[in-house]
């Protein structure tokens, strides 16, 4: 409990810091209330801290750690490469986690062309993401899903 606690509030310590540092104060101090009051809600610090979605707070920490250091750091660089690494050891926290890498990489080829190398990282843990979610997939017990809702549900879900 006290590490899915201290993951929990990780999480909303570094996305307040991040929002102290690119925003102004008032919308600072409101975006603040609005993490803090989010993660006080009892579904998320609850299920969090007993274990029940203990997965949650490592998969926002590695989606933060990743995005920021993805954009924030020089391509190749040391901070860049710890935020790849943070993508990769998100894709075994959320099947859905192959998404980020995903817009990441499209991010980067739609702001400016750039060299393949880029965008080609955050395409391959996209792609790595998205095999692995398909092996589970098809190695997993079936469950019915009831029609195209229940089915992405499941599928971006699983």
């Amino acid at each position: 409990m006290v590490i899915n606690a201290a993951l929990h509030a990780a999480w909303a310590a570094l996305l307040c810091d991040w929002l102290r540092r690119h925003l102004g104060a008032l919308a600072t101090l409101l975006t603040t209330l609005l993490v803090l009051a989010m993660a006080c809600l009892p579904h998320a610090w609850e299920n969090i801290t007993w274990g029940l979605q203990s997965h949650v707070p490592l998969a926002l920490l590695g989606l933060f750690v990743f995005v920021r250091g993805s954009f924030a750091h020089a391509i190749g660089s040391r901070g860049w490469w710890l935020a790849q690494g943070a993508g990769l050891a998100g894709l075994f926290t959320l099947g859905s986690f192959w998404t980020a890498p995903l817009l990441v990489a499209l991010v980067n080829l739609w702001t400016a062309p750039r060299a393949r190398r880029d965008w080609l990282a955050p395409l391959g843990l996209a792609g790595l993401g998205a095999v692995l979610m398909l092996v589970a997939l098809r190695t997993a017990a079936p469950e019915p899903a009831t029609g195209l809702r229940g089915f992405l549900h499941a599928w971006l879900h699983q």
